[in-house]
Order: structure tokens, then C-alpha cells, then sequence
């Protein structure tokens, strides 16, 4: 196996005024993985993996934050993903070869590539955000906040086996968060907190049959 990585990230702050800053944060990411492995780990070819999958992704983030009536921290914002995923990956299993064949003939060549995957995926979120911390008193404060998420994956299946040329997952939520805290003294904090949580719909990454394209049928939408 290989992986190799190179990423870079950015940040620039502002502040625009004596009560309101600014931070812009971005970030990039480029990773290749190869792999090559022989399951069987014996001199006959049972069966063989090799592959190359290579992951590019951009970020960007978005803050605004400052103090409201001397009481009051505030931060509102935005969040934005892009990625994209290539898996290539092939598949030997000779003793299997005439089921690759086409039309199907037993050991016809039985060196036929078993898979031949070449899955596409692209990944997709936008999100807004706010949160308040709110000073009650000099020891007991009230947190709030909110967050607004927009997902998609579009991803391209095919390999030998599968074949869907485009599969859409699609979410959005929106989660809340509310809390306390109160300072006894100043070494002791005490709070609690309530929050709700979200993730989109997915799908198998490397399905070996149609039903493995995606595990949420009810966001999926194939054409």
C-alpha cells in the first residue's frame, strides 16, 4: 500500500470594527492511495486487488463574531464542501473468469478481469450557522444556536458488475443547540446542554449487486 497526501490551508482575519470581526479559513486536499494485495496469500492465484483512488477537496468558512449590549458574544457564518472521489480498482478471481465473459462460456478465459471499477463520486455541503452566548449574570450565562445544512453525493457507478451512471443522495437539516452554565466559583463550572445531530444518506461505495448502489432508497433518485 501507498498514500501519499498534500493539503494547505489558509486563514485571514479582519477586524472590521471594534465590535464585529471577520475570519475567512480555507483548506485543500489532495490524497492518492494505491493498494495491490493477494488475498489468498499463496502462489496460486485465487484471487488478486490492485487499485488507485485519489480524493480531491475544497473548503471554505465563512465568521463574522463580536459582542452585542456588553452582554452578549455572537458568531454567525457559513460553511461550503466540495469534494471529489475517483475508486479504480480491478479484480481478478480466475477460477470466476466465465462469469465475466459475455456471452457466458465456462473457462473460456479464465484470465478475464472479474471487476473493472471506475466509480466517480462527488460530494457536496452547504451550510449557515449561528450562536449566541448570552450573560444572564456575572456567573450564569445561556448558549444557543442553530445550523442549517445542505447535502448531495452524485456518484457514477461502474464496475463490471454494477453499472448505474448516476445515483443523487440528497439532505438538508436543521439543528439546534440550547444550553447553561453557571460559574459557583472560579475554579468550578457547572452546565448542560441539549443538541440535536444530522447525517445525509450514503450509499456503498464499492457495491458487487444493484442493491448495494445506495442504503437510502428514500433520498436516492437514479437516472
Amino acid at each position: 500500500t501507498e498514500y501519499e497526501s498534500v493539503s494547505a490551508t489558509a486563514r485571514a482575519d479582519w477586524g472590521i470594527t471594534d465590535g464585529i470581526d471577520m475570519a475567512l479559513i480555507l483548506a485543500y486536499a489532495d490524497i492518492t492511495s494505491t493498494l495491490v494485495s493477494d488475498a489468498d496469500g499463496s502462489p496460486i492465484n485465487v484471487q488478486s486487488t490492485s487499485g488507485v483512488q485519489t480524493i480531491d477537496y475544497y473548503t471554505a468558512e465563512l465568521r463574522f463574531s463580536g459582542r452585542a449590549f456588553d452582554r452578549m458574544d455572537w458568531t454567525v457564518g457559513g460553511f461550503y464542501y466540495d469534494g471529489e472521489s475517483v475508486n479504480n480498482q480491478v479484480v481478478s478471481i480466475p477460477f470466476l473468469g466465465f462469469v465475466a465473459n459475455n456471452p457466458p462460456f465456462p473457462f473460456e478465459d479464465p484470465s478475464q478481469q472479474f471487476v473493472n471499477t471506475d466509480n466517480v463520486h462527488e460530494n457536496n455541503n452547504e451550510s449557515v450557522f449561528a450562536h449566541v452566548v448570552f450573560d444572564v449574570t456575572d456567573k450564569f450565562a445561556v448558549t444557543a444556536g442553530v445550523r442549517y445544512s445542505n447535502d448531495e453525493k452524485v456518484v457514477a457507478f461502474d464496475n463490471t458488475r454494477v453499472q448505474v451512471p448516476r445515483v443523487v443522495v440528497e439532505g438538508d437539516n436543521t439543528d439546534y443547540k440550547l444550553g447553561i452554565d453557571y460559574q459557583f466559583t472560579p475554579d468550578i463550572l457547572a452546565y448542560a446542554s441539549w443538541s440535536t445531530g444530522y447525517r445525509p444518506g450514503s450509499y456503498n461505495p464499492r457495491p458487487f449487486q444493484a442493491t448495494q448502489a445506495a442504503d437510502s432508497p428514500s433520498r436516492r433518485k437514479i437516472f
